[in-house]
């Protein structure tokens, strides 16, 4: 999704018209912090609750309720993976909406580098994480990234706690050594978190305004 025109705004507005304008954005803004402060919850404690699964779940003697458990922690972690890129698209259209009121006050800029004034429209699009060489760009982060990197953590946490059940539950003969059992889960892991991070990453720039 992309930003829409806004050249055919009233360059000139009236009182009452700035002031509905303002009540729109503080409405706005609010919107966008109950947003935030509900997408918060899940980032945080996903990842948390699934190393502790990780840590409990591996040593559990009863490899068949690990394959249970472990089925229903992926198909949660799922569904409120699922709940936050909603939310993150809401949160999208809602930042949008805020800087095109922000443009229609005429806010003024705060940074000399930055032609359109407004909190929102002067938040840096990406986090720079390496300072290199004048004649080299910069590596830089957007939002997404690390939010689908948190998301593919988890389903790949989670699918090593169902890989390490599955091995163990096979017949004593044809079961791996713990030290194999822990490489083929971990391995596993690696890819599959490897796959959602970049495919939710997707998903997320779909879905959201740029």
């Amino acid at each position: 999704m992309t930003d829409r025109d806004d050249s055919h705004l009233d360059d000139h507005l009236d009182d009452q018209e700035r002031d509905k304008l303002k009540l729109d954005y503080q409405q706005t803004t609010m919107y966008i912090n109950i947003l935030a402060n509900s997408r918060l919850l899940p980032l945080t404690l996903l990842p948390g609750l699934t190393g502790a699964a990780i840590a409990i779940l591996t040593r559990f003697d009863n490899p068949r309720t690990v394959i249970v458990l472990g089925l229903g922690g992926l198909f949660g972690s799922f569904g409120l993976i699922l709940h936050d890129i909603h939310s993150a698209a809401q949160h999208s259209a809602a930042v949008h909406r805020a800087k095109s009121i922000e443009r229609s006050l005429k806010l003024p800029a705060s940074a000399n580098d930055k032609q359109e004034g407004g909190l929102f429209n002067e938040t840096p699009k990406h986090i720079v994480l390496t300072q290199p060489a004048s004649s080299k760009k910069p590596w830089r982060m957007r939002h997404r990234a690390s939010t689908s990197l948190i998301y593919g953590v988890v389903i790949g946490g989670w699918v090593h706690v169902l890989v390490h059940g599955s091995t163990r539950s096979l017949p004593s003969g044809w079961q791996p050594s713990e030290v194999a059992t822990d490489l083929v889960s971990t391995v596993l892991a690696a890819v599959v978190a490897i796959i959602i991070a970049w495919k939710f990453s997707r998903v997320i720039k779909q879905n959201e305004f740029e």
